[in-house]
């Protein structure tokens, strides 16, 4: 399953709520396979947005709706939100090899 829309998402609606109304699906590929944090820290600079990157990561996370996905994918998914890499192969994608 595919949940890099969910992310594209979450994040056009972090920025709507600073005034940001630009924010496309083409813009938002630029940084698919970048963490949460690092893609936040480039827009925030990008937009200069008035906030800490913890309160983006937050407003981030509750705007997104994600699948449900295997305890082990979404366990690396609440290690990327947080800046952490997950150990060897382990990732927040799907079995395809989904991000």
């Amino acid at each position: 399953m595919d949940s890099e829309p969910n992310y594209y998402e979450a994040g056009r609606r972090v920025l709507a709520g600073y005034g940001v109304t630009d924010f496309t699906w083409e813009h938002h590929t630029r940084f698919i396979g970048i963490g949460t944090r690092e893609t936040l820290e480039r827009l925030s600079q990008e937009y200069g947005l008035d906030a800490s990157i913890e309160d983006l990561v937050h407003r981030g996370a509750a705007g997104r709706q994600e699948p449900r996905l295997h305890p082990v994918s979404q366990e690396a998914r609440n290690l990327e939100a947080v800046g952490i890499t997950p150990p060897g192969g382990v990732r927040g994608g799907d079995s395809e090899g989904h991000a």
